[in-house]
């Protein structure tokens, strides 16, 4: 096993010592990585998950505390991975990029970790149609775009399971959500626009299934919920081209108790350390 996944995961945690983490029959006490360990100071190429790149909450740390003890508690032997990213179409026509890393820690329990970046731009067409069938003006209705920047960790235990990584699972864990978001509120003689810009940290569950086919190829889907703590700042003002009353900008504080639909579809493979 190499040592530069662990050379990327200790600066993620390097703040937050390993204290008697009981696993199987290993403790780790307290740790500190040192360059001099893994042969002098990570390359660039090494610091794919390095958090100097993305702030991440304080709590993710301890999930980067439970990927080096599962790297450490199975460096002696074969350690299954599978590595996968969301299809190609999603990236062109969606604007969507994500991937994940999956870490077998037992024959029932892993450990995923994810990235995953995605833009929007679109109008509440559901909404509208509503409207008109309830006989009301069938108006532009309300314009979202904007961005969503997400990092999570969780734990997935195989409910059912024909082999490894194929079968159905649940899945628990923590995310930090960055939210770049414009609302436009397309009213007759006022348009409303309302910007966000905030973070979100919360606590996910998603129902998984995943398959291997040909003894490589790895497929997963999973779907769920979020629910945490929303905050930041909102900007609020009128569309000052099209308005009748344009007014001035007013920013407020966020913080509110938030939650989404959350869903992922990867495609990938699988191997051994």
């Amino acid at each position: 096993m190499t040592c530069a996944p662990l050379v990327a995961l200790a600066n993620i945690a390097r703040t937050s010592s390993v204290r008697a983490i009981q696993t199987g029959g290993l403790v780790a006490t307290s740790t500190t990585w040192s360059p001099q360990k893994c042969g002098g100071a990570p390359r660039e190429s090494d610091s794919f998950l390095v958090a100097r790149q993305v702030h991440i909450a304080p709590y993710m740390r301890w999930f980067a505390c439970v990927l080096i003890v599962s790297f450490a508690a199975t460096a002696a032997a074969e350690t299954p991975v599978a590595v996968s990213v969301n299809p190609y179409w999603s990236w062109a026509l969606a604007k969507a990029f994500g991937a994940s890393i999956n870490i077998g820690v037992t024959h029932r329990l892993a450990v995923r970790a994810s990235f995953a970046r995605y833009s929007f731009d679109y109008t509440n067409g559901a909404n509208d149609a509503l409207v008109a069938l309830a006989g009301g003006d069938d108006g532009p209705g309300i314009w979202y775009e904007g961005s969503h920047i997400d990092v999570s960790a969780g734990l997935l235990c195989y409910l059912s399971q024909r082999s490894r990584w194929s079968g159905l699972a649940l899945e628990g864990g923590l995310m930090h959500r960055i939210r770049n978001v414009t609302m436009t509120d397309w009213d007759d003689d006022r348009p409303l626009i309302v910007e966000t810009h905030s973070s979100f940290e919360g606590a996910r569950l998603l129902v998984v299934a995943s398959w291997v086919i040909a003894h490589h190829v790895f497929v997963a889907a999973g779907v769920g919920a979020s629910l945490g703590y929303e905050h930041g700042h909102e900007t609020t003002t009128t569309d000052a081209v099209t308005s009748d009353a344009p007014r001035m900008p007013v920013t407020a504080a966020v913080g509110r108790l938030a939650g989404w639909p959350e869903t992922y579809f990867r495609i990938g493979g699988t191997f051994s350390l």
